[in-house]
């Protein structure tokens, strides 16, 4: 074991045993880090949309990633991408503009045809959720749909590094280990998750913990 570490480097020790669990806030660090600095300098959306534009050519340079999550350094344009895309089509509670649907959804065709593997189609998925619940009377008249990301950031951020693990060991403690746990640890992992994003955004003292 500690002559594996060794061989690993100090990058593939920060990154890879939380790979499963944390890895997604160093990316989302460096994106919207590097996002907003962009935006300061330049002002506006130009290079939100600049980035969206270069999406194929990003793909192009880092190659066709093997999965669609994970801390794999070729899920960066994904990612990238992703965040940019958000932040220009600012969803809310009306219908998305076709020029702006289209200008998102031309850089993934692009983007399919140059890397041949259909997980690059994936940041699509998002908007084609969105305007199918859109199309869903009782959804869209009963749910605000641009306030589900904040309801969610909670469970997205906290279940798995921090809340799960401990919902694991109490109710391994209290049921014992088998089948039996794993509806009574999910139900614990997501209250848990939900009363914790609440409090951040309840308590001001609190608002550096929110996502």
């Amino acid at each position: 074991m500690a002559a594996t570490r060794q061989r690993a480097g100090p990058l593939q020790l920060i990154v890879t045993p939380i790979g499963p669990q944390l890895y997604f806030l160093y990316y989302l660090f460096f994106v919207s880090v590097s996002i907003a600095i962009l935006q300061l300098l330049f002002k506006g959306k130009l290079c939100v949309w600049i980035l969206i534009a270069s999406f194929p050519l990003l793909i192009a340079l880092f190659g066709a990633p093997a999965s669609g999550y994970g801390p794999d350094f070729q899920l960066l344009p994904l990612y990238i991408f992703a965040y940019a895309s958000g932040i220009s089509l600012q969803i809310q509670d009306q219908p998305l503009s076709p020029v702006k649907l289209l200008a998102v959804l031309l850089p993934v065709a692009l983007a399919l045809a140059v890397s041949q593997s259909g997980i690059t189609s994936l940041v699509a998925a998002p908007m084609a959720i969105h305007l199918f619940l859109k199309k869903v009377p009782w959804i869209a008249t009963k749910t605000r749909l641009n306030s589900l990301g904040i309801k969610s950031a909670g469970i997205y951020v906290w279940h798995a590094p921090i809340v799960l693990p401990l919902a694991s060991i109490i109710t391994v403690k209290l049921l014992g280990s088998g089948p039996i746990v794993i509806i009574p640890t999910i139900a614990i992992s997501v209250a848990l998750s939900i009363i914790l994003s609440l409090a951040t955004w309840r308590f001001k003292y609190l608002r550096a913990w929110r996502f």
